[in-house]
């Protein structure tokens, strides 16, 4: 991060100004302002819905159609529906018409060719390539199907990719937490330093972590580094348990998205996005003004409420108590939450919700970051795929019952 500051300490006569843009090349960097967008007049709004054009699913009935835990939908090319059931015991692939009549099941529980231990993400490759996720945060294994749900390969990590010491002491070793899927169906893995763990700063810090990403080739697999960046926000205290740290509400939150030749990267608290392409080099930094929404006292106490029902049969309200007045208090809430990139390469900024019961709000911009649109999408849905004039996600009823449905998306 500091040496993309030290980057744009370069920018001059370069730059050039549009309406609510301001445009700069710093150091072959491009980067790219936009004024309040809260407050842009007329800005144009699309609308998500408000009812779906196809619902898959039923709260009980035939099994293919009843849904547990949807972790990943896709369409292919001639308008089939691909859903990754990931939470159950079956752990399947799910193939529909467009219709969202059950063609084929694939998959199930296991360790073998074509079977998933833990799927957790699904990703359409170009000639209708799938590409499930499975397996642990710290060992994913990547399995590809066909369109028609056919096994075709397993990609594995290989032991000792991710070094486990540093040399000569300079950085504290690194463990694998996280795994994610890019758009190319290559894999972004998070580290984290183990001695943070074990010896955590004093007070208020942000953990540090790396981004690699990982390849595989004929020849094996092969690392890239996209970089190092700030994560959660954390405050090392002794409310009576010892000195430890604890993650502090309404902090930042870690955000990555991929397009087909970019890896972004969000800074939550405000907004900014590096552009970094698929070997790690910096291109493009936006920085939409997108103030946060405000926190009042009421926020926190709800927070707190929620941290103690979290464990109902150990009390630890006094705990909590002493916890929540250590933590120092926000006024006002990170810019955003996520960040989606739809199959035309625009990016949807989801705004920071202060409650689980708002509504989802995104800021729509252009690949070369102009905004583009304002949307608000239904509530209790979760997108996974945005694009032709349609969001296909999983939506959940008043019993947690998750359903599949695409909502028409008018802009």
């Amino acid at each position: 991060m500091i040496f993309v500051a030290a980057l744009l300490g370069g920018c001059g006569a370069g730059d050039h100004e549009t309406e609510a843009l301001l445009v700069r090349d710093s150091a072959g960097i491009r980067v790219t302002e936009l004024s309040d967008l809260a407050s842009a007049p007329g800005r144009p709004e699309w609308r998500i819905g408000p009812e779906p054009s196809l619902e898959i699913g039923v709260r009980e009935g035939e099994e293919p159609y009843e849904f547990s835990g949807i972790v990943g939908a896709a369409t292919l090319s001639d308008g089939r529906i691909v859903v990754l059931e990931g939470r159950s015991a079956s752990r399947e692939l799910r193939i529909f018409g467009p219709d969202g009549t059950h063609l084929t099941t694939t998959g199930g529980a296991g360790r073998g060719p074509g079977e998933f231990r833990s799927p957790a993400e699904l990703v359409r490759l170009p000639g209708d390539t799938l590409v499930v996720r499975d397996g642990t945060l710290s060992f994913p294994a990547l399995d590809y199907f066909n369109g028609d749900g056919e096994f075709i390969r397993r990609a594995l990590p290989v032991p000792g990719l991710i070094s486990m010491s540093a040399p000569d002491g300079e950085l504290p070793a690194e463990l694998v937490d996280h795994g994610a899927l890019l758009r190319d169906g290559t894999l972004l893995l998070r580290t984290f330093f183990t001695g943070m763990e074990m010896d955590p700063p004093h007070g208020l810090f942000r953990e540090s972590y790396r981004l690699l990403r990982v390849r595989w080739s004929g020849t094996g697999p092969g690392v890239d580094t996209i970089g190092r960046f700030r994560g959660a926000e954390y405050l090392t205290t002794d409310v009576g348990q010892g000195l430890m740290p604890y993650r502090v509400p309404f902090g930042p939150v870690e955000i990555q998205a991929s397009s087909e030749d970019r890896i972004y990267i969000v800074d939550s608290l405000s907004g900014e996005v590096l552009a970094f392409d698929y070997r790690g080099e910096l291109h493009e930094i936006l920085r939409p003004h997108m103030p946060g929404a405000r926190i009042t006292d009421e926020d926190y106490e709800r927070e707190k409420e929620a941290l103690i029902d979290f464990e109902p049969l150990y009390d630890n309200r006094a705990f909590v108590e002493r916890l929540f007045r250590a933590i120092p208090r926000r006024t006002e809430a990170p810019a955003v939450e996520g960040l989606m990139v739809d199959l035309e390469g625009r990016l949807w900024l989801e705004r920071y919700r202060i409650g689980d019961d708002e509504p989802r709000e995104w800021v729509v911009l252009e690949p070369d970051g102009s905004f583009r649109a304002s949307v608000v999408g239904p509530a209790g849905f979760v997108p996974f795929e945005i694009g032709g004039g349609h969001v296909l996600g999983a939506w959940e009823d008043e019993h947690g019952i998750p359903f599949v449905r695409r909502y028409p998306l008018n802009r």
